[in-house]
């Protein structure tokens, strides 16, 4: 598992009286509810007017690739690199993230990252419309104090090991994948004899393989996202059952049984193929079977006939039936 980072950056202004303000940036690269997290928290302390409340904003993005971060630290690296100081900016789409501000918290789905004058600000958009902004201070107002304790360089030293250590981490693959789901009826007979005569674990429907499936893919996935809508073919909406989007790895669950047999799922697994497929964090898609009254006769041969690959997406077919 990648360990989160943080790192504080403070600045502050005074005079003949004393301190007059402090800006407080914190930033975190790490994990919250299985997913990856950029959160910047930007603070400004008014100390002439200390009735004043002090000004906060947030900006969150989820799930930041490795992409992206590595296009922040493109950005960081022209000025940290440099002994001419140039200021530089980029434009960040496609976001997923929230800025947290006077009005609430709204969604945002771009960000304009800039370095200007020693300071990092990123501001967040609604498309057209800008949100808000948060910064990362600069250390001081002259070259010799920009020097002595740049924080352009330590945030790019701060991304940049974060990086490492992400592209360092093994991330699931669709062996793994695969290996859980022929497992899964062992977890599910392990479910039945409980202790001390206690309720056993039941799969009604399809809805509760997800769950246990969820619980088991969680163990192995970093970022692991439920239900992701996917884009419309044929006039007709769906959602992804799991989502690996950092591994582009998508899983679709399904329960074979009488009334849901092996012609009926192999027409919905084609339709769904066809959704994964334009789906543009989806290059990877395991299609789980669950089959715990051997509805599917020939399971190698079933999945024999719906593995493969193509120019857009390799699909890997698991059929797991219980366990005699």
């Amino acid at each position: 598992m990648v360990s989160s980072v943080s790192k504080e950056f403070t600045y502050s202004e005074s005079d003949d009286e004393g301190v007059r303000f402090e800006d407080t940036a914190k930033v975190v690269l790490g994990q919250r509810n299985n997913e990856y997290l950029l959160s910047i928290h930007f603070e400004r302390t008014d100390y002439v007017h200390p009735e004043r409340s002090s000004e906060k904003e947030i900006l969150e993005v989820t799930s930041p690739s490795v992409g992206f971060l590595k296009e922040i630290r493109s950005l960081l690296g022209k000025r940290a690199k440099s002994d001419a100081f140039p200021d530089a900016d980029l434009e960040l789409d496609d976001v997923d993230g929230v800025f947290l501000g006077e009005d609430g918290s709204v969604d945002i789905d771009s960000i304009l990252a800039k370095v200007d004058d020693g300071r990092i600000y990123f501001t967040a958009f609604t498309h057209p419309e800008r949100v808000g902004n948060v910064m990362i201070p600069a250390y001081g107002s002259t070259e010799e104090q920009y020097e002595q304790n740049n924080h352009v360089e330590q945030f790019y030293e701060l991304v940049d090991d974060y990086i490492q250590e992400r592209e360092s981490t093994p991330p699931a693959t669709l062996s793994a994948i695969e290996h859980v789901c022929r497992r899964f009826p062992l977890a599910v007979a392990r479910l039945q004899d409980r202790y001390n005569n206690r309720p056993s674990v039941e799969i009604q429907d399809e809805h509760d393989v997800q769950d246990i499936l969820h619980a088991l893919l969680a163990v192995q996935c970093e970022d692991l996202r439920k239900e992701e809508a996917a884009p419309s073919h044929g006039g007709s909406a769906s959602r992804i059952d799991f989502l690996l989007k950092s591994e582009k790895i998508g899983v679709e669950v399904k329960l074979a049984s009488e009334t849901h047999d092996e012609r009926e799922i192999k027409s919905e697994l084609a339709e769904d193929k066809e959704h994964y497929r334009a789906h543009p964090d989806c290059s990877q898609l395991v299609c789980f079977v669950y089959d715990p009254g051997h509805a599917i006769e020939n399971p190698d041969g079933f999945e024999s006939d719906l593995s493969g690959s193509d120019s857009e997406l390799l699909t890997s077919v698991v059929v797991a039936p219980t366990l005699d």
